[in-house]
């Protein structure tokens, strides 16, 4: 069992949902300058697909756990809404991936130009 605001902080962070986080709360992260952490984001995206393709690459060959992986990321996508922050993030992991499994090299310069224009 977390506390309140434990469970508040993770709600914000996986779910974009700031419901449960006091306003006192709030603003420490405001001050501190980690008001970031409460929303939905490229790197919570980034956390979450990591800790899929690791649990997925136990259970699963390489190439069927990069693929389900990428389908559960969009699924969560969809599911918090499809904000910028998250859509810009899911893009590149999806040219990153896709290009991976092409055996194409990881030159992020390029994809970051297509994410960003």
């Amino acid at each position: 069992n977390f506390s309140y605001n434990t469970s508040g902080i993770i709600m914000a962070m996986v779910w974009g949902d700031d419901r449960q986080i006091s306003n006192k709360l709030k603003n420490i992260f405001q001050i501190a300058g980690l008001t970031h952490v409460l929303v939905n984001s490229g790197f919570n995206l980034t956390l979450l697909l990591t800790s899929i393709q690791i649990w997925l690459k136990k259970i699963l060959n390489i190439k069927a756990a990069i693929v389900s992986s990428l389908l559960a990321m969009w699924l969560y996508i969809v599911f918090v809404g499809l904000n910028p922050p998250v859509l810009r993030a899911g893009f590149l992991q999806t040219f990153l991936i896709v290009g991976e499994l092409l055996g194409r090299p990881r030159l992020i310069q390029y994809y970051l130009f297509l994410v960003f224009y």
